[in-house]
Parts: C-alpha cells; sequence; structure tokens
C-alpha cells in the first residue's frame, strides 16, 4: 500500500488547536504526529496520507507522510480498547475554509470513493494515486507548488524554509480575471506593470492578494474580487506575508514611498531638452535608463518611449543609455538638463 486515507470528524472529535497546527506546518514546512488507523496493519512506512475532513463540511485538507509501521495502542476514545496507530508528518494542513470539496474531489479523482470513508487507513486505489496528487497540485496550497526561486519540496530542519502561503482564491482563474479586470495589472504598492519593464513576455502577469487572512473566513464564504483580491507584483506579495497577519497592500505602499524618499535613488523622470546622446554603435538617438522600482510617471514615460527601466538591482559601472536597437552605454551625467 503506498496511499491511504485518514478521517477527521469534528463532530466526533474536537481538534480545538487546529488551526494552531495548520499555521506551524505552513511556517516550518512540516510537524510530527500519531494517527489512528483503527485495526489495520498493512500500512508501510513511506506512504502518502491524505487528511479528509468529515460530517458537515467535507472535503480534503491535508497532505502527510507515514513515517512508521502501525502499532497497538490504547484506544484515543476508549481506554478499555486498542487500536493500531501511524506515525506521520504532516507536510500540508489546508485552513478549513479552503478544503477541496467534494465535488472537485469526484470529479478530477472519481476512482477513490471520497463519499464512503468511514475510518482512517482506507488505502487509495493504486491506480487514482496520480490523479490525486494531480488535484492536490492544482487545488491545494500553493507551497506544494513553489516559487521556480524556492527550494524544492522536502522535509527540512526547523527554520530552514519560510513559505509563502498563497490560498486558492489568489488562483481560482474567475476570481483573478475580475480583480484585475478592475484593478489592473501593476502592483498596488510599487506601481510596477510587468509588460512595460519585460515587454511581450510581462504582459498579462501579476500576483492577487487575498485582504482577509483565510484563518478568518467562514465554512460558507464567498469571495468578492473587487473588494477582497488586489494585484501585487511578487516582491510586493512576499514582503505583505512577512507579518502575519499579512500587512495591507496599502500600508506597504507607505513604506515604500517612504524608503524611496530616504534612499533617495532618482525616481523621477529627467527633463530631457538639450539633444539626446547619440549611441556610438548605431548612431541612433539615446534615452535616459532609469534604475529602481518604477513609480506611475516612470512607467508612463517607459511607454512612451521617453526612459527605459533598467530594472531595480544598482551596481557600479551600469549603462546610463541606451537606444532603439537595445544598445547601451554610459554618458556624462552632468550632460543631462
Amino acid at each position: 500500500m503506498s496511499a491511504i486515507l485518514l478521517g477527521w470528524n469534528p463532530q466526533r472529535w474536537a481538534w480545538a488547536d487546529y488551526d494552531e497546527w495548520a499555521a506551524q506546518v505552513r511556517r516550518d514546512g512540516t510537524r510530527r504526529d500519531t494517527w489512528s488507523v483503527g485495526r489495520r496493519v498493512n500500512i508501510a512506512a513511506g506512504s502518502d496520507a491524505w487528511l479528509l475532513l468529515q460530517g458537515k463540511h467535507r472535503g480534503l485538507i491535508g497532505r502527510a507522510i507515514v513515517r512508521s509501521e502501525p502499532y497497538e495502542g490504547r484506544h484515543f476514545s476508549d481506554p478499555a480498547k486498542t487500536a493500531n496507530y501511524v506515525e506521520i508528518d504532516w507536510l500540508s494542513l489546508l485552513p478549513i475554509p479552503d478544503r477541496i470539496p467534494p465535488f472537485v474531489l469526484n470529479t478530477e479523482a472519481p476512482g477513490v470513493p471520497w463519499d464512503h470513508v468511514y475510518e482512517s487507513g482506507r488505502s487509495v486505489p493504486a491506480e487514482s494515486e496520480a490523479a490525486v496528487h494531480a488535484l492536490w497540485e492544482r487545488f491545494g496550497p500553493q507551497h506544494e507548488a513553489r516559487d521556480p526561486s524556492e527550494l524544492p519540496q522536502g522535509l527540512f530542519p526547523e527554520g530552514a524554509v519560510r513559505t509563502i502561503i498563497v490560498n486558492r482564491y489568489e488562483r481560482d482563474p474567475r476570481a483573478r480575471a475580475a480583480c484585475v479586470e478592475h484593478w489592473g495589472l501593476a502592483c498596488v504598492a510599487c506601481g510596477l506593470d510587468f509588460a512595460s519593464v519585460y515587454g511581450e513576455l510581462g504582459k498579462g502577469f501579476t500576483h492577487v492578494h487575498h485582504l482577509t487572512p483565510v484563518s478568518q473566513l467562514g465554512p460558507d464564504y464567498q469571495v468578492d474580487p473587487i473588494a477582497d483580491l488586489r494585484p501585487l507584483c511578487p516582491n510586493c506579495h512576499a514582503m505583505v506575508h512577512t507579518q502575519d497577519p499579512p500587512m495591507s497592500p496599502d500600508d506597504l505602499a507607505a513604506r515604500i514611498r517612504a524608503s524611496r524618499t530616504s534612499v533617495g535613488l532618482r525616481r523621477t523622470v529627467p527633463n530631457v531638452t538639450s539633444p539626446a546622446s547619440t549611441c556610438p554603435d548605431c548612431g541612433r538617438p539615446g534615452v535616459p535608463i532609469m534604475y529602481g522600482e518604477p513609480g506611475p510617471e516612470m512607467i508612463a514615460a517607459a511607454k512612451e518611449g521617453r526612459i527605459a527601466l533598467g530594472g531595480c538591482v544598482l551596481y557600479d559601472g551600469q549603462p546610463s543609455s541606451t537606444c532603439s536597437e537595445g544598445h547601451e552605454w554610459r554618458v556624462d551625467e552632468s550632460a543631462r538638463t
């Protein structure tokens, strides 16, 4: 057996600190637990384990790895009886409002008897294991579909990994489309529009941030894409999640404005009234290259071709001008007006 289903019915067993467990798993990447599997014995260490929320609000909410063979112990609800247990490491625990509902489970992995799981330890049909992994990748937590810059999936020492949680409302394509239609693609915190910097490659790209922490959402919550979601660039999205609960985009925007003022980087578009420098390679007119997080004025100027955006990384010897052919060179700053 390589995958099993674990059941949890809150009406029968109150997991009072579930939210704390889920938060720790999100923060640290894993947490060890013990789970009853009834009288089942044919469970191998290393098996996948999927947690199915039962009762009134059913759905898939967790993923774990089995770390031990079953062993006998006192029954969790009746000391006069015994039951078999396995040690598990939780890899993901969804907030209950983010559970993957039965209609999705039955559509994406119809070979699994989702509606007929009455005890823990039941096996997942071998032919359905790939489908379960695929639906979890699609509908489960974002930290299992990591940004390419993050470390690959695995078990790490406590404190070694900090993940950015993006809930399913932020990844729902319909909610995202409605948010972008209303708010646009520019980051509401720093103003970055990817198409302005990356051209065709950046068209349509942005992250979408959910304003309300998922721990505060009830089971019947329905997302309002205009009131609840905002477009953020990946950098700003990561920054708002450095706090728990996340910082508001408005607060982050205020911090960015204050930082730009204190750092003193040139953020305003130069008034180029004198003849522009010409490209030493092709002789075409040049425009200034502006560095740092672009504000609305810089983005508008870049769209008009009056400047070029050079990105956020500053280093010695950066080019100061470019031409329509993409050649770059440095000119004497004092020659600009």
